[in-house]
């Protein structure tokens, strides 16, 4: 199946208005770098994970399912400036702790890049990625996401796991969890969901040049048909069969997404010498400076 067919068929990318669940209001989608900073100031990509680098990142996607809400072909999105051809590689992990969090599934292969990168910039509906963006679809209204930029997505597969505790990772909605060097989201009560984590190696950027991400999934529902006890023992014996969300408006499925304030962005800096070379530099300009001072005292 090409590029456009699956844009198609999924309809397509993340961010605007947030659909939470439980009554801490997590998130249903987030994206969340380890080690990175949370930038609040910058007007053309506000309230994203910022992480800088010179090769690769953990990146963690949370999704906040439950027995009756779930997550089909979660997509990963990568945008980035028109004339780019960044290169990224997912490689599935866990937590491993990190933070407090203990997910005890490791995620599926992930699948794509699908088809040649979408341009954003054509009359609005030429493309799949001018649908992305307009406010009534999967993407809302998203300011990153306009002319002069270039956009490609992978499948992270269904979300529909709730093995892990979750936290909002917006920091201002909580003291959050310092562990190492590294800033974690703080736990949101009992909330449950599920936690992919990547190691991600980007390649094929220039010092400076940077990558905007965004998640969105198809929403999936089902409603219970039987039930047993009453008040708070009130429990499902039977659900219907999982179904798409039908919302009103003119696309047929609903999606979740991450919204403005958990998006994420990295951004390629120069390689810093490692200790190692350092101490060969420092070797080296300490022998030409003894030999100078011979060849002068000579």
């Amino acid at each position: 199946m090409n590029y456009s067919k699956i844009l198609s068929a999924a309809s397509i990318l993340a961010i605007g208005l947030t659909i939470t669940t439980g009554a801490l209001a997590v998130p249903t989608l987030q994206l969340f770098i380890e080690d990175a900073r949370y930038d609040g100031t910058n007007q053309a990509d506000p309230e994203t994970w910022a992480k800088l680098g010179t090769s690769s990142f953990r990146l963690w996607v949370l999704g906040d399912v439950d027995p009756t809400f779930r997550m089909r072909d979660v997509k990963f999105v990568a945008s980035f400036a028109d004339g780019l051809a960044p290169v990224l590689v997912f490689t599935p992990t866990t937590t491993g702790g990190a933070g407090g969090y203990a997910d005890t599934t490791t995620p599926v292969a992930v699948t794509g890049p699908f088809g040649a990168p979408s341009p954003f910039g054509s009359p609005v509906g030429s493309t799949d990625a001018e649908e992305w963006a307009q406010p009534d679809g999967p993407m809302g209204a998203h300011g990153i996401l306009q002319a002069g930029r270039t956009a490609v997505e992978w499948n992270l597969g269904d979300f529909t796991s709730m093995d892990s505790r979750l936290g909002d990772t917006q920091p201002i909605s909580g003291p959050g969890i310092f562990n190492g060097t590294g800033w974690y989201p703080a736990f949101a009560g009992g909330e449950m969901g599920q936690i992919n984590v990547y190691n991600v190696a980007v390649s094929g950027l220039s010092v400076g040049a940077q990558v905007h991400f965004d998640v969105y999934g198809v929403e999936q529902e089902r409603e219970c048909l039987t039930f047993t006890g009453t008040g708070q023992n009130r429990t499902c014996t039977l659900y219907s069969a999982w179904a798409d969300r039908d919302p009103p408006g003119e696309l047929a499925i609903a999606y979740a997404n991450a919204p403005f304030s958990h998006d994420a962005r990295w951004e390629r800096v120069a390689r810093v010498p490692e200790p190692a070379s350092m101490t060969l530099l420092g070797a080296g300009l300490l022998g030409l400076g003894y030999f100078a001072r011979r060849r002068k005292a000579a």
